[in-house]
């Protein structure tokens, strides 16, 4: 439903002053077109890409790791990542250092995530991100809207792939109504001023097949937050032709101290070269402890493997997995198990690499 414009010189106001309560919602249209392009620069929560900060990069530049909270600065702002273990699918919820909530996928039951939420007490996120559309991603995601502000600021992101005649993902974009926008490359969320939220990859049309799978993975929104020395990068399903997509365009900026492995650990993402770029020190797997695609895929443990110093989180291994950071050093906390457990249900019958 279109709303009644509002004059940019008001919204562009609200970008300065960061959403300020004094600050009216902006209002716009926010359907998305079948076939147009992600739309950037025009919401309270974007800044285009010419106005992204650099990324921080380099031998010796990277977070440290430490072993509890104990040995993170008590005085520091803290910012807290959750993997959820919301079975075979994605679920983060990525709490800011000045009290914004951001959830990152849902997963596909419509009730895990949610109930992680409750069981925190959060009643109240204030943006969301959704890396694709597929079911496993957005299920878990759509009730979750309901947390969000009553406004009309865009709050609800996703690469603009039109999957209207789905239902699923209608539904998702139905609970967004108008904070729904797609979000491009080189766009920066404005939530904290102390952290940076880059999108380096999103794509409104499918990437390397014209599939409802592996084409759909591809569009993934590719996201790197970093706050300080530390950085994480999320990636979705990104598939290995995403990864090098990627790698072409922003190889400089791929660096980060923490990976969330693409496509749950499958053979199709995790490309050498890749990895080799991001060069982690630490990985996140959200993968379900049963699961028919026999994922995590063997040649991606081994890759894991072969890296000296790498250490990695699974779901199913270690259950909903918090990390937390001062900017400085960060913490890794598992529910469960063993870190770096390297067991594989198989390997699978194609894997990419470049």
């Amino acid at each position: 439903m279109q709303k009644t414009s509002r004059s940019w010189i008001g919204l562009f106001g609200c970008v300065l002053v960061f959403l300020a309560a004094s600050c009216e919602p902006p209002e716009y249209e926010s359907s998305l077109p079948e076939g147009d392009a992600p739309t950037v620069g025009s919401t309270a929560a974007l800044r285009t890409e010419g106005e992204t900060a650099d990324a921080i990069g380099g031998p010796g530049e990277d977070a440290v790791w430490v072993s509890s909270e104990a040995g993170l600065d008590a005085s520091a702002g803290k910012l807290r990542i959750t993997m959820v273990d919301v079975g075979q699918g994605d679920g983060f919820l990525i709490e800011f250092p000045n009290g914004k909530v951001m959830a990152l996928d849902g997963g596909p039951s419509s009730s895990k995530f949610a109930n992680y939420l409750s069981s925190r007490g959060i009643t109240q996120i204030d943006y969301a991100v959704l890396s694709h559309g597929h079911n496993d991603h957005y299920a878990g995601l759509t009730p979750v809207l309901s947390l969000l502000p009553s406004d009309c600021v865009a709050r609800v992101f996703d690469p603009g792939l039109n999957r209207r005649d789905v239902a699923g993902y209608n539904s998702f974009r139905s609970a967004a109504g108008c904070n729904y926008q797609a979000i491009g490359i080189g766009a920066s969320l404005l939530i904290d001023p102390a952290i940076e939220v880059s999108v380096l990859a999103a794509s409104s049309r499918r990437v390397g097949s014209s599939d409802d799978s592996h084409g759909v993975n591809n569009t993934s929104v590719i996201l790197r937050v970093r706050y300080g020395r530390f950085s994480i990068l999320f990636q979705g399903d990104a598939e290995t032709e995403a990864e090098r997509l990627t790698y072409d365009a922003s190889r400089s900026l791929l660096r980060s101290t923490v990976l969330k492995a693409g496509h749950h650990g499958s053979c199709t993402s995790s490309a050498n070269t890749y990895l080799s770029t991001v060069a982690p020190q630490y990985v996140l797997i959200s993968v379900s402890e049963t699961n028919s695609y026999g994922m995590p895929h063997c040649q991606t443990m081994a890759k894991l493997k072969r890296r000296s110093g790498l250490r990695w989180a699974r779901t199913d291994e270690n259950g909903t997995t918090r990390l937390v950071s001062d900017g400085s050093r960060y913490t890794v906390i598992r529910s469960k198990g063993r870190e770096s457990e390297d067991s594989c249900p198989r390997d699978c019958a194609s894997p990419q690499d470049f």
